[in-house]
């Protein structure tokens, strides 16, 4: 029973952040670009692959940090999650 507190305590201190980060940063690009489905598409992907660079490179020490596979696969799946939030969502009404 520990270790299941260590492994989610360790998500929520390490990587979780990582994943509120991408989702963050992908819905403030819905909000500054909601006039243009293209360029939120063209943007949304610029914005996930640059966080998983930065990821990947730190596994080769190109980027300065400590490269961690839980952490790759937080920023696939939020960056997932924005995505879909991004593309499929409702559109904006003016008020």
């Amino acid at each position: 029973m520990n270790f299941d507190k260590n492994i989610i305590s360790s998500f929520i201190i390490y990587s979780l952040p990582n994943g509120l980060w991408i989702l963050s940063g992908l819905l403030l690009l819905k909000v500054f670009l909601k006039q243009s489905n293209r360029i939120l598409y063209v943007y949304s992907v610029i914005f996930i692959l640059l966080s998983i660079f930065i990821e990947i490179g730190q596994l080769f020490k190109i980027i300065p940090g400590t490269f961690d596979i839980l952490d790759l696969v937080t920023i696939v799946i939020f960056s997932g999650i924005g995505f879909a939030i991004n593309i499929y969502g409702g559109k904006y009404e003016k008020m």
